[in-house]
């Protein structure tokens, strides 16, 4: 929330979310301001194995899902992690405070991400987001997943 203020106080047209674990071509920017849309991210996997995506998707009958067959070009997502994104600074003024929520139970387990959080807020507006598949992210540690 803190960076979101900045953004807007400074004028910044957009934020790019990255996580201290990714790797991704150094053109990312520039290909995900391309799309020119409110909320971008990329296609990339949890950090175990076996590799499981970390989207999740819309299946056939617009149910969500992880298990799709990946389209090749640009495509709405219900939730986009934003280990890998771009989201305009202007999304932040039609969606309320906390722009990430996240819940836990009782033990700590998180039932509701951040990504997640955001991503129904941002849909619940009215905006989309998007996922660019075409972009290669890998999180990284003694393995690039």
């Amino acid at each position: 929330n803190k960076i979101v203020r900045v953004a807007q106080d400074t004028l910044c047209s957009h934020i790019f979310f990255v996580e201290h674990d990714m790797t991704f071509p150094p053109d990312t920017i520039k290909r995900l301001l391309a799309h020119n849309v409110d909320a971008v991210g990329t296609l990339y996997n949890c950090r175990y194995l076996p590799l499981t995506k970390v989207n999740w998707f819309y299946g056939k009958d617009g149910e969500i899902t992880k298990d799709i067959e990946i389209p090749k070009e640009l495509f709405e997502v219900p939730v986009m992690p934003t280990g890998c994104a771009l989201v305009k600074t202007s999304v932040f003024s039609k969606i309320d405070k906390p722009y990430f929520p996240m819940e836990q139970d009782e033990e700590g387990n998180r039932y509701l991400t951040q990504d997640v959080g955001f991503s129904e807020k941002v849909i619940k507006a009215g905006m989309k987001v998007w996922c660019d598949p075409q972009i290669k992210v890998l999180h990284i540690g003694d393995y690039s997943y």
